[in-house]
């Protein structure tokens, strides 16, 4: 058998692709962590008002992310597959992230509608470049790369998460003085700059080397493909769980934190501690992944996570014990999170090889549907058990509240990891069935199409 020599990824490319990264996960993360406080502790806003508005919001975006990923499928940008909408919508996201952040300019019920809706222009503008980011990995690496590729844009992610976490009450603080609403709408001015100058500069700089296959698909035999994929819909599954888990712990330790354990002044920390651990579990993770099953690593990275935050509850006020249980947290979290994104690229490979068809933009538009149903499940939870157990800011809390601050960080955190772990065992049901030695970073297809990955089948 005749071997395809393998072009090997330039590393301006990984490098802009980890850019692109950076700057988008800088505009989420700090969308996820911070609106519901703004909303809460700044705007004053009614917790039964923020659980519709993140409720309603998340649920009509993440309808619309399968239309955007077919659509980009089958489209050609003059930059490329995907990366074009890049460069045509980070500006308008960057806009739109300092806008969540400011009053409304109406009283009443329009202010309220005026929060929905900018909170839906935001969303529909992060899809368009996140839908069109995940699938690039396939684009620019062959699955032999895909590994390194991928742990770059982690690392990458993770500085962003840094970033946001450490620096935000800080910047506000800085920026704002006394008065928490200018320091956030600064704070979100120079995070929107930052995004945009660095989506730009990765985006310039990424090549998509392959192209996706030339087929077109209906857009219900395209569904129907998606759909009926069992290992995709437990993965999808999975992420809901994992996104509900990590959406519900980011911000209910805000709240446990300062009202809990009156230690407000160590939510950077605690942040950081678990994003360093996720940092320099990176390389463990490459080296692990090829030479473990994928399914064991996502497995046990989810069973570990679940121990993580029972250790944080045993570990009580005690700070060391907070921190070094924290810090097994992201080592653990840092295994899926990983990997999820290679899984999914090779099982559209592996789509794509059946049908003939492209499925990067479809099947990577579904994740991004999984994660926002997640986040906004966790949002409108903890602010509906916020709502019912009589949360007031900025006060001491009763012991009624206080429970409910508890249920959300440690219970439904244990619970939604436990559930994530679960799906992702079955997800991977169907590959150790027929292939059940296999392992590495593409395991549910040993051998990929040449258009797709450079790899040739045997």
């Amino acid at each position: 058998m005749a071997v395809q020599k393998i072009e090997t990824l330039p590393g301006r490319t990984t490098l802009g692709y980890s850019s692109i990264n950076f700057g988008s996960t800088l505009l989420y993360m700090t969308v996820a962590s911070f609106l519901m406080y703004y909303y809460t502790d700044v705007l004053a806003l009614p917790t039964i008002t923020v659980s519709i508005i993140l409720l309603a919001a998340r649920f009509f975006d993440g309808a619309v992310d399968p239309f955007i990923g077919y659509y980009m499928d089958r489209r050609e940008t003059k930059y490329g597959k995907y990366r074009g909408y890049v460069f045509y919508w980070i500006v308008p996201s960057s806009v739109l992230l300092v806008c969540l952040f400011s009053p409304a300019p109406l009283p009443g019920l329009a202010g309220v509608v005026w929060y929905l809706l900018i909170y839906l222009a935001w969303s529909f503008s992060f899809s368009m470049i996140e839908v069109a980011n995940l699938p690039m990995l396939a684009l620019i690496s062959d699955s032999r790369e895909r590994g390194a590729t991928n742990t770059l844009k982690i690392t990458a992610s993770i500085l962003a998460v840094s970033l946001s976490s450490h620096m935000t009450f800080k910047l506000v603080k800085f920026f704002g003085g006394a008065s928490e609403r200018i320091g956030f709408f600064v704070t979100m001015a120079v995070f929107a700059v930052i995004a945009c100058v660095s989506c730009l500069l990765g985006a310039k700089n990424t090549t998509e080397k392959h192209r996706a296959p030339e087929s077109v698909l209906s857009p219900r035999e395209t569904a129907s493909s998606v759909l009926k994929n069992k290992s995709l819909m437990f993965l999808y599954l999975m992420l809901i769980c994992d996104q509900m888990g990590m959406s519900v712990r980011i911000q209910a330790a805000m709240y446990y934190l300062k009202y809990c354990l009156n230690r407000q002044d160590i939510i950077p920390v605690f942040f950081m501690v678990g994003l360093a651990c996720s940092s320099l579990a990176q390389p463990i993770i490459l080296w692990a992944s090829k030479r473990a099953p994928l399914s064991r690593l996502m497995v046990g990275g989810y069973l570990g996570a679940a121990l993580s935050m029972t250790l944080v509850w045993y570990a009580g006020s005690s700070l060391w014990m907070l921190m070094a249980a924290n810090a097994f947290y992201g080592l653990a979290t840092a295994f899926p999170n990983n990997l999820l994104y290679v899984r999914a690229s090779c099982l559209s490979d592996e789509m794509s090889e059946k049908t003939s068809g492209s499925f990067g933009g479809v099947v990577n538009s579904f994740l991004m549907v999984s994660a926002k149903v997640g986040y906004a499940v966790a949002g409108s939870i903890v602010a509906f058990v916020l709502y019912l157990t009589s949360y007031s800011p900025n006060v001491e809390q009763t012991a009624t509240s206080l429970f409910g601050i508890k249920i959300c960080f440690l219970g439904l955190t244990i619970l939604t990891k436990l559930l994530s772990a679960f799906f992702a065992f079955l997800s991977f049901r169907r590959d150790a069935a027929a292939t059940p030695e296999t392992a590495g970073l593409c395991e549910s297809m040993p051998h990929a199409a040449p258009g797709l990955s450079g790899i040739p089948r045997t």
